[in-house]
Order: structure tokens, then sequence, then C-alpha cells
């Protein structure tokens, strides 16, 4: 009978530890959900500035899906893994948008001008849009 008792109290403390009315946690949005959304994308009013070490885009953005990715390459090889960013209001059809990246001092000194890519993705996860933007080092 003891031992009931204690399972019972065990039983009671486990449901009342379940049963919080608290916050929910959002779950991160998988890669595989962001990439559902961005369907397509534009870009326009493009500018490029380059100070010291960083380069800042600044332009406008419509995009379907509330998002676009970009990375940066150097003759053809990514140096700046692909990064997503998200538009503050996808109800407008076009939104301002500003990125600041620093690039390596070896790329600076190069003659190849690094190549900024701006895009979208499709329903399976492929690059579509793409936006190359030369990024000016030579002073």
């Amino acid at each position: 009978m003891k031992k009931i008792g204690i399972v019972m109290l065990i039983l009671l403390f486990m449901a009342a530890c379940g049963n919080r009315d608290e916050d929910v946690i959002e779950p991160v949005k998988t890669e595989r959900e962001l990439d559902q959304r961005a369907t397509s994308v534009q870009f326009r009013e493009i500018d490029v500035n380059l100070e010291s070490e960083q380069f800042h885009i600044i332009g406008e953005v419509s995009s379907s899906g509330g998002l676009f990715y970009y990375h940066v390459e150097l003759d053809g090889e990514i140096i700046q893994e692909e990064t997503f960013e998200e538009v503050e209001n996808s109800n407008s059809e076009w939104n301002r948008f500003q990125i600041v990246e620093t690039l390596p001092n070896d790329v600076l000194e190069g003659n190849s001008p690094p190549v900024m890519v701006l895009y979208g993705k499709n329903e399976s996860g492929e690059p579509i849009n793409e936006n190359y933007i030369p990024i000016d080092t030579q002073k």
C-alpha cells in the first residue's frame, strides 16, 4: 500500500511538471523551411562602398518569400559562406536592405575583385535570380 502511495505521488509530481503555462519557444527554422519561402527575388538600386576592410552594399529587394541569400566569391571560389537576410516588411513590394561584411587583407591586396552574389532559392534549394556585384578593391 505504501508503494502505491509513492507511485501516485511521483505520477502527480510528473504531471504537474508537464503542465506549465509558459511561453513555448519556437524552433529555429530549418534551411528547408527557409528555402521554401524564397521563391522569387529581385534587386534594384544597388550601391557598393568599400571602407578599409569593410564593404557596404545598400539596395532594394523584392522577395516573395521574405528573404534572400548572398555569398562572396573570388575567382569562382566562395570565400565567405552563404548567409541569408530576412526582409523587414515582406508585404511591401520593395524593401531597403544593407549588408556589411569584412574582407580578408589578402583579398584586398589581390588583383582580382571579389564578387558578391545575391540570389533567391527555389523549392529544391537551388539558387535563382543570381545577381553578381563586383567589389572594387583598387584604391
